[in-house]
């Protein structure tokens, strides 16, 4: 039997093979709000975010695939809700509120 090359978290992460509750939670709900306060906090013409916009939307589009991949392979026990299926709703019911959002922005 191979023994798997123990990877870190982002990888991890990236790959879906973090629990669907650390990614949703941990990751997606929780670091996507810490992620996104210095945009709220910063005026739009500090040169901070320059920076915290192109960080912002990596962290968000890691957090994006690594929650999905982790919602697919999520597999759920008798008598329970598929759970990665409404993660996977919630992330495109927000995928969709961000776009429309930036559409609303640019005009």
């Amino acid at each position: 039997m191979k023994k798997l090359k123990k990877q870190n978290f982002i990888v991890n992460l990236w790959n879906g093979n973090e629990s669907l509750g650390t990614s949703f939670w941990a990751v997606y709900i929780i670091g996507g709000t810490i992620v996104s306060l210095p945009a709220f906090i910063l005026p739009e013409t500090s040169y901070a975010i320059l920076f915290f916009v192109p960080f912002q939307f990596v962290y968000i589009v890691w957090a994006i695939v690594g929650t999905w991949r982790s919602a697919s392979k999520f597999k759920p026990k008798k008598k329970q809700w598929a759970w990665g299926t409404i993660a996977q709703v919630y992330i495109v019911l927000s995928v969709l509120r961000i776009l429309i959002r930036v559409a609303t922005n640019l005009n």
